[in-house]
């Protein structure tokens, strides 16, 4: 038998199956998606921690600019605190859905445990890097072959 007396395990019990409170619901809400459409690229920013939980959100995001006009796709991963193999995942296969449509994916800002994932994979060849959004955009369009549908 537990030490605990019957209502102290009770008590755990409650506090176990009773709904979130804010700090909860902060913790599973920990990856905010932006995307904003320029004439050549879509820059995604991602911020807070990406993995299993979270993937979802950016994978939507990234779904969404397939039909675009757009070329090049900017991920800016500035304020990304933590990456997992599932955001990697997701990263790679936006890539190469880009690269076989004739455009290039950019990488802006990477840094702390999200640049270290990337390098131990090996998956920065895969990528262009650059400091910050700006540097990505200066960069000079690429001709490429004509966009498909999707």
């Amino acid at each position: 038998m537990c030490g605990r007396p019957p209502t102290a395990r009770i008590a755990v019990l409650d506090a176990a199956m009773a709904e979130p409170n804010a700090t909860e619901i902060a913790r599973m809400t920990l990856l905010t998606v932006t995307s904003q459409h320029l004439p050549r690229a879509v820059v995604i920013s991602v911020a807070g921690e990406l993995d299993r939980n979270t993937v979802p959100q950016l994978a939507a995001a990234v779904e969404r600019q397939r039909p675009g006009g757009a070329r090049d796709l900017v991920f800016d991963l500035g304020e990304l605190t933590f990456m997992d193999s599932s955001g990697l995942s997701v990263l790679l296969t936006a890539a190469n859905y880009v690269r076989a449509q004739g455009g290039r994916t950019h990488l802006a800002a990477v840094r702390g445990t999200p640049a270290r994932i990337l390098e131990i994979s090996g998956a920065l060849k895969v990528f262009i890097v650059h400091d910050g959004v700006e540097d990505a955009l200066a960069l000079p369009e690429e001709p490429g072959p004509p966009r498909t549908g999707p």
